[in-house]
């Protein structure tokens, strides 16, 4: 969140299902969006917003800077 958002502060929210064994949780900021960031990587500079939140959840798709993965988002 802090490489990516712009941002020095986000949220985090969890949730744990015991009966289910499941944690959920979700991690927020009011930073620049998906698109923008990926925006700043030349391969991405063209992508409209909702494309960008198609593909902001493959492990191959970063915006150039300090990880791989740009948001690490996965689909449950």
């Amino acid at each position: 969140m802090l490489t990516h958002s712009g941002k020095e502060l986000g949220t985090v929210i969890t949730q744990y299902d015991p009966t289910n064994h499941i944690l959920s949780f979700l991690i927020a900021d009011d930073g620049i969006g998906v698109q923008a960031s990926l925006s700043e990587n030349e391969k991405y500079k063209h992508i409209s917003e909702p494309e960008a939140l198609k593909i902001c959840i493959k492990d191959t798709i970063t915006d150039g800077k300090e990880w791989d993965s740009v948001f690490s988002l996965r689909p449950c």
